[in-house]
């Protein structure tokens, strides 16, 4: 089939295909030139045909692909006067370190809680939309949850590959803003953007929860109103929930 017609030689006035071709680029593992992934692939549509597949977080700190049988948490504070610094992801223009960034910099905070799954079997490709789907609660009347999606290697790298973040006074809407109740569990499911990414054999896929990523998210200073002043600024106990009936999970598009 002959090639399709550029952008730039439609505008000249030749005919559109009668279908879309996007592009896009698959990540993948860039210590083995034989992995999987780091190639280009064309698409009529986006995303591309996928199984959303939920790795649901476990109280021991895993991924599993059933939500746990007992009841658990995973509890960290969160000081908006120390936060945890954005490394790497899709927010600088600049010199900083942006794109896919090893996240072990931030390895001794105590401020991340991190999920991590057994090393896989075989690779597992993604691409389209990434979702958490996430039970929360906070001793704070609002607050912000940071998930990062991060591609663990066997060496040990753990290769950020998605960031996003969500106010938990949003969690009903944008229009139905509403303040938490110190301690009562709420479900706070966002979209986490999309990528398209293979993890490896033998990788890891890792999903770290934190409560800031400055600057590229701002510091949310755990208030319901504007911090006016450092003063203002309070310290959050965060807690996840993980059980049957709250069941903490990263969605990603899986496909064959």
């Amino acid at each position: 089939a002959a090639p399709a017609p550029t952008f730039l030689e439609v505008l000249d006035g030749k005919a559109n295909p009668e279908k879309s071709q996007l592009i896009y680029a698959v990540l993948g593992d860039v210590t083995a030139p034989s992995a999987p992934g780091n190639v280009k692939k064309a698409t009529p549509v986006w995303p591309p045909a996928n199984t959303p597949t939920h790795f649901f977080l476990t109280p021991s700190g895993g991924l599993s692909p059933k939500p746990a049988l007992a009841s658990g948490k995973v509890s960290f504070t969160y000081d908006p006067a120390n936060p945890v610094p954005s490394l790497g992801g899709g927010w600088s223009f600049g010199n900083d370190p942006n794109g896919a960034v090893d996240q072990r910099p931030l390895a001794e905070r105590k401020d991340i809680v991190r999920f991590v799954s057994d090393p896989l079997d075989a690779p597992l490709e993604i691409a389209g939309k990434i979702r958490a789907d996430l039970f929360i609660s906070s001793d704070a009347p609002d607050t912000l949850f940071v998930v990062k999606l991060v591609d663990i290697y066997p060496d040990g790298q753990e290769i950020l590959l998605r960031e996003a973040a969500a106010m938990a006074r949003y969690r009903e809407g944008f229009d139905k803003p509403s303040p938490l109740e110190p301690g009562k569990t709420v479900r706070l499911a966002f979209d986490c953007n999309s990528i398209a990414a293979v993890f490896n054999k033998g990788h890891r896929i890792g999903v770290f929860i934190t409560s800031s990523s400055s600057p590229a998210y701002e510091v949310h200073p755990n208030t319901c109103e504007p911090a006016k002043s450092p003063a203002d600024l309070r310290a959050a106990n965060q807690t996840i929930h993980i059980s049957s009936t709250t069941p903490s999970a990263i969605i990603l598009p899986v496909v064959k």
